[in-house]
């Protein structure tokens, strides 16, 4: 440990001044591991560091720096040889490949050197995407087989699951999809073994991808929105863009163009690459004009051309230029439209094959062919003046009828496109209005429960407690075991009223908070049954807004109403948990499950969605690992 701390404090002293808060971070993450073994704390900061660079985090390269300096002063290859790994990946994800190329390389070096067969596998499926992203798809194929062979003789289900899985990929590129489903399923199986959640959201993206190019739209919606559950478990915000954008087409291919142009929208809110971001704004400008925003749709094509502007050939400028095309002529700049419209054209033409080679060829003899014709018929038409009179009129009358019918094409467009707006903004006003009453219902239903709970405990509670003590009196001289018992009916009449008060307003919940609130409704539900249970809360250090905490505390409630009811279960676990900009409640039971599919319209999950509404909040329901039920429900706290 003290040689670890001498190198700190060289690396502090000579680190440049715009690194200094990173390396103080740094510092910070090695002093909190405490007094432990220096190769410890090469490998926890390695780990650190791979989790920090999948989700694109600056800090992670940084540590994986640190970590290789380190781990060579200690003479710790092992360690080097990762740190190195975790520098290539970063570079990776940045589209970096000559510096991707330099560290993958080494790291294949150093685990050959070291005869690690399990690194060597890792190494070659690293090499293998970087082949891949270079083009090179023959070996890339022939590095992620390799890679497998080595991950299935050594028994690592989870290098054979990221094998899997690029090969996988590397079939859906080349448009191979069942080939692509086979494999990207058989990674998400040895993931689920694993009981690894890091990767399964990109498993589930790339299964409804291929579900996606079948035209099983019902199977890849499942696969979206298992794979958002992931996502939203690990904080992944780069893998929700991705997966929000592909939902966000599948919508649009199941004719819901609305709900496609909100959901990649909601795509955009989190962090993508600058090619994954282009993508989503072309298929934005093409669902734009569909839902009558041609503006929206001009302004999307437009972001998209300046991310794209710069790649090499116009091939991927092809449906920019048409979406720009097509925006200029909705919103009326005919000029800009038709110039758009020729490089649409001229960036089609540009993506040839051996196919469009030989039409181009053939074009060419159709038009000398054509060419010859017309020259006979120009010296026929030399010879009658009067006919060449009447082919000028003949095409003055095309012209003429062309135009006429441009201008009743064009009226006959803006007189749909004023309904579809009257008519998109007559069902905003009804959503809204919805919105508006359903939570005005939802507050007046907890105002009348506080009402009904007040009186009930300050009124007859009170009064049945006096009369108690008044009988008690009357009958102090004279008891019976008939006069015990009429006492004893009114003491559980009125613990019952008493009980049904806190029931309808936990007294817990107004005066304690959450936490209190549902370990009392806890104990009292499943206190006395043969249910056991569990409750964790993470980051409640303070209250939250009336509507937030009494709706959590009623879902909560109806959740385990549920578990007692229908799923006969034996245990229930529920986790509280606080983030940065949501809280989350899940409720896991092992009972016997059921599918969402077949009982969202159930009363019970009716009202979960109600009071989920009026805080903007959701909920997920899933298998549990457990064989039973695990619902996630998250609620934004800004």
């Amino acid at each position: 440990m003290k040689n670890l701390l001498t190198i700190l404090l060289v690396l502090i002293c000579f680190g440049a001044k715009g690194q200094d808060n990173l390396n103080i971070y740094v510092d910070s993450l090695i002093q909190s591991y405490g007094d432990i073994d220096d190769s410890l704390i090469v490998n926890k900061l390695i780990r650190e560091s791979f989790y920090k660079v999948i989700k694109s985090d600056e800090k992670g390269l940084w540590i994986a720096r640190r970590t290789l300096e380190i781990a060579k002063e200690i003479n710790y290859k092992s360690g080097e040889t990762d740190a190195l790994n975790n520098i290539g990946i970063s570079f990776s994800i940045k589209g970096d490949f000559d510096s991707t190329a330099y560290y993958f390389g080494l790291y294949l070096s150093n685990s050959e050197a070291m005869n690690d067969s399990v690194r060597i596998g890792r190494a070659l499926n690293n090499l293998g995407m970087l082949s891949w992203n270079l083009g090179s798809f023959n070996k890339a194929i022939e590095l992620f087989y390799r890679s497998l062979e080595i991950s299935e003789r050594m028994g690592i289900k989870g290098d054979v699951a990221s094998a899997c899985s690029n090969i996988g990929l590397l079939y859906m590129e080349l448009k191979q999809f069942e080939k692509s489903l086979e494999y990207s399923k058989k990674a998400y199986k040895l993931r689920l073994e694993l009981e690894n959640p890091t990767r399964l959201g990109a498993s589930c993206n790339n299964i409804g991808i291929c579900f996606k190019s079948l035209l099983e739209y019902d199977s890849a919606l499942y696969y979206y929105q298992k794979g958002i559950g992931y996502a939203e478990a690990m904080d992944n915000g780069r893998q929700l863009g991705e997966i929000y954008s592909n939902l966000g087409n599948l919508y649009i291919l199941q004719n819901d163009s609305l709900l496609g142009y909100k959901t990649l929208k909601k795509s955009l809110e989190y962090g993508k690459s600058e090619s994954s971001k282009a993508n989503t704004y072309v298929s934005l400008s093409e669902v734009a004009i569909l839902i009558d925003k041609p503006e929206e749709s001009l302004d999307y094509a437009k972001k998209a051309y300046e991310i794209r502007k710069n790649d090499e050939g116009l091939g991927n400028l092809e449906s920019v230029f048409l979406n720009l095309a097509n925006g200029y002529f909705s919103t009326r700049n005919y000029k800009k439209a038709q110039e758009n419209y020729l490089k649409w054209g001229e960036a089609k033409d540009s993506v040839f094959s051996e196919e469009k080679t030989k039409a181009v060829a053939d074009l060419e003899i159709r038009y000398q062919t054509e060419k010859k014709e017309k020259e006979l018929a120009n010296k026929e038409l030399e010879l009658s003046e009067k006919d060449l009179e009447i082919s000028i009129r003949n095409n003055l009358l095309v012209g003429l009828g062309a135009g006429i019918l441009i201008i009743i094409l064009l009226s006959l467009y803006l007189i749909q496109r004023k309904k579809r707006k009257a008519q998109f903004e007559k069902n905003e006003a009804i959503i809204n209005e919805k919105d508006r009453g359903l939570k005005a219902i939802i507050l007046a239903e907890e105002e009348e429960r506080k009402r009904i709970a007040k009186e009930l405990h300050d009124g007859i509670v009170q009064q049945l407690g006096g009369l108690k003590l008044g009988l008690q009196k009357v009958f102090s001289n004279s008891e019976t075991e008939e006069t015990n018992k009429l006492v004893k009916i009114l003491d559980d009449s009125a613990q019952e009223l008493r009980d049904l008060s806190h029931r309808m307003m936990p007294k817990a919940l107004s005066e304690l908070g959450l936490v209190p609130a549902l370990e009392d409704m806890l104990s009292n539900s499943l206190g006395n049954t043969h249910i056991k249970f569990e409750f964790e809360h993470f980051g409640i250090t303070e209250r939250f807004k009336d509507t937030i905490e009494i709706t959590i505390y009623r879902i909560a409630q109806e959740l385990i109403n549920n578990v007692t009811k229908h799923s006969k279960a034996s245990h229930v676990n529920i986790q509280l948990i606080k983030s940065a900009s949501s809280i989350v409640l899940i409720v896991e039971d092992n009972g016997k499950g059921f599918e969402a599919k077949t009982n969202t319209s159930g009363i019970g999950l009716l009202n979960i969605s109600s009071r989920l509404d009026t805080v903007n909040g959701k909920v997920n329901f899933e298998p549990s690992p457990q064989s039973g039920t695990l619902a996630t429900v998250k609620i934004p706290l800004v």
